[in-house]
């Protein structure tokens, strides 16, 4: 399977998955050389944006921690705390679990 091909079933599945408040568009693109993703609030969506140069492993990794922020936003403070931990555990088992070995 090519990787785009992977990454964009990865995205399909984790749509399915994620529990959020609003829809959520993924996009590929140029961002800064610090920063591999990045989750936005939009009006009426999500955007998560992935960094274009990054294996297709480690873009899915990033992919599932963006989800998560999504999943958990206006839920705490602390965009890394205590909620957004409980979302990417759940969200990465569901990964590992529902696509890679299911």
């Amino acid at each position: 399977m090519a990787a785009d091909e992977l990454f964009y079933r990865a995205m399909r599945f984790l749509k399915g998955v994620v529990r959020s408040d609003m829809p959520i568009k993924v996009r590929c693109m140029s961002l800064s050389d610090d920063l591999d993703g990045i989750c936005i609030e939009k009006t009426d969506h999500f955007l998560i944006k992935v960094s274009k140069v990054l294996t297709v492993g480690h873009a899915i990794d990033v992919m599932i921690h963006e989800f998560a922020h999504a999943e958990a936003w206006g839920k705490e403070s602390d965009p890394h705390g205590s909620v957004w931990g409980r979302c990417y555990s759940r969200i990465y088992r569901e990964y590992l679990n529902g696509f890679l070995n299911g």
